[in-house]
């Protein structure tokens, strides 16, 4: 790629100093053309940043573990909650509606909360995948289902494939993938104007070796 004129920046890597101590280094290749110019040799700039990497461990460390902490609580409110709903023939129209605003904001601020202990477990690039073969069709459908509330407060339509005839079943972790889709359904429905629809679509490509998912919401656009 160099020779092309490309300037490149390699992930960064760690490595040992004459003493034996670990160093955090990033590498970057930067082209030069000679006197026909043609690219024909380039300057790799060698830089330090064991200092950056530090803090980034740092922050990364205490992102994990005040998430941690605070599944605690939650945790435990989200059962008083769950026993509240359980006697919920007792209570008026109002109190069932307050109840159950409640649960959806526990759930949402649960969900925040796990998302930053992903964005932590990737930083420090401590991030497991738990592959299995599963149909990304079943996938769609229950974040359809869990985001239907959200949809009809919007009188938002979402359009969708019948998925009566299922593509091959993909081998994916499904926490993750679920995290994903439910993310670009979510925002698309959050942001399209009410009244209006929110289409998915998933099909195999042109070339038969890939699938692709889409949403596509009549919001303002970026």
């Amino acid at each position: 790629k160099w020779k092309k004129g490309e300037v490149i920046t390699l992930p960064n890597m760690v490595v040992k100093d004459s003493d034996d101590e670990e160093l955090a280094i990033a590498l970057t290749v930067t082209p030069i053309k000679n006197n026909r110019n043609v690219f024909s040799s380039a300057v790799v700039t060698v830089r330090d940043v064991s200092e950056q990497k530090r803090l980034n461990d740092m922050k990364s460390e205490f992102i994990a573990l005040a998430s941690h902490n605070l599944r605690t609580p939650l945790t435990a409110l989200r059962w008083e909650l769950e026993i509240l709903q359980q006697s919920s023939e007792k209570m008026t129209d109002a109190q069932k509606e307050l109840l159950a605003k409640s649960m959806e904001a526990h759930n949402r601020l649960l969900e925040m909360i796990d998302d930053l202990f992903l964005v932590s477990k990737i930083d420090m690039d401590n991030v497991e995948l738990r592959k299995e073969k599963m149909y990304l069709e079943d996938t769609i459908v229950q974040v359809r289902k869990e985001l239907d509330s959200k949809a009809k407060k919007k009188k938002v339509t979402v359009v969708m494939p019948s998925f009566k005839k299922k593509l091959s079943p993909l081998k994916l972790d499904p926490d993750r993938v679920h995290s994903v889709i439910k993310t670009l359904m979510d925002n698309a429905i959050k942001y399209c104007r009410d009244g209006k629809k929110v289409t998915i679509k998933y099909t195999k490509s042109k070339d038969k070796k890939s699938v692709i998912f889409s949403v596509t919401d009549q919001g303002k656009g970026i």
